[in-house]
C-alpha cells in the first residue's frame, strides 16, 4: 500500500513538472531581459528548474492556491536567489543612485538652486557620457519599478475573465497606479523599489537606509497605504 502511494505521488510530481516546463522558459525570459549582458538565459531556466522541482514535491492541494501560482513564486524565486548570490548587478545602480542624490541634493545647498547639468557633471567629476549612462540606468530601473508595483498589486484585481473591456481596465489601473507611485516622497519611492524590484528583504533594506527593520515595515505599510488610498480616488 505505502508502495502503491510513493508511485501514485512520484507520477503527480512528474506531471506536476512536465505541464509547467513553459513557465519555467516564460520566466526565465522575461528575467534574462533585464540581466542579458552577465548570464545566460540557460543558466536561468535550469535554476528555474530547480524551483519548479521544489514546488511540485511541497506543493499541496489543501493550499487552496493553483499550483502554476505557487510554482511561479518558487520559480521566479529560485532564480533571484542565484542572480543575488552570483552577481550584484542591481546593487550597484542603488548605490550609485544614492551617491548621486546625495551629491546633488549637496551641490543644491551650496548653490541655493537647482543646479545645471554642466555643474552637476563637473561637481561629480565624471563625463557628459558617464552622466548620461547613469541617468539611463537609473531610468530604467524606475520604469520596471513601476512595471513591479504594478504586477504585485494586479492580484487585488485580477479576473478570470479575458475581454476588451478587462484589457482597457488593466490599461487604466496600470497609469493610475504609475501616477499614484509618483506621489510618494524619496525615501518611499527608494523602498518601493528596493522591496519591489530588487526583492530585497526588510532586513537588507534596513542597512541600506540605515533604519530599524521596524521602521521599513511601517513605511512599507504607508505605502500600500497610500497607493490604495490613491486608487480608490480614481474608482478602481
Amino acid at each position: 500500500m505505502a508502495s502503491y502511494y510513493q508511485n501514485d505521488k512520484e507520477k503527480s510530481i512528474n506531471y506536476l513538472i512536465e505541464s509547467n516546463l513553459d513557465l519555467v522558459k516564460k520566466i526565465a525570459w522575461q528575467i534574462f531581459g533585464r540581466v542579458s549582458n552577465i548570464v545566460e538565459v540557460e543558466d536561468l531556466v535550469q535554476q528555474g528548474m530547480e524551483g519548479l522541482i521544489q514546488a511540485a514535491q511541497k506543493y499541496s492541494p489543501k493550499d487552496e492556491i493553483k499550483f502554476s501560482q505557487y510554482a511561479y513564486l518558487r520559480i521566479r524565486g529560485s532564480i533571484i536567489d542565484f542572480l543575488r548570490k552570483n552577481s550584484n548587478l542591481c546593487r550597484t545602480t542603488i548605490q550609485k543612485k544614492k551617491e548621486f542624490d546625495f551629491k546633488i541634493l549637496e551641490l543644491q545647498k551650496k548653490l541655493n538652486r537647482e543646479p545645471t547639468k554642466t555643474e552637476i557633471i563637473d561637481f561629480l567629476q565624471i563625463t557628459e557620457n558617464e552622466y548620461s549612462y547613469w541617468l539611463t540606468a537609473f531610468e530604467a530601473n524606475k520604469t520596471q519599478s513601476l512595471d513591479s508595483i504594478y504586477d504585485e498589486f494586479s492580484i487585488l484585481y485580477a479576473s478570470n475573465d479575458n475581454n476588451p473591456e478587462q484589457t482597457l481596465d488593466e490599461k487604466q489601473l496600470k497609469e493610475a497606479l504609475k501616477n499614484a507611485v509618483k506621489t510618494l516622497n524619496h525615501r518611499e519611492s527608494l523602498i518601493t523599489q528596493l522591496y519591489y524590484v530588487e526583492e530585497l528583504n526588510v532586513y537588507e533594506i534596513a542597512e541600506i537606509m540605515q533604519i530599524s527593520t521596524g521602521r521599513v515595515s511601517q513605511i512599507k505599510k504607508m505605502i500600500v497605504k497610500k497607493l490604495r488610498e490613491s486608487l480608490n480616488e480614481k474608482n478602481f
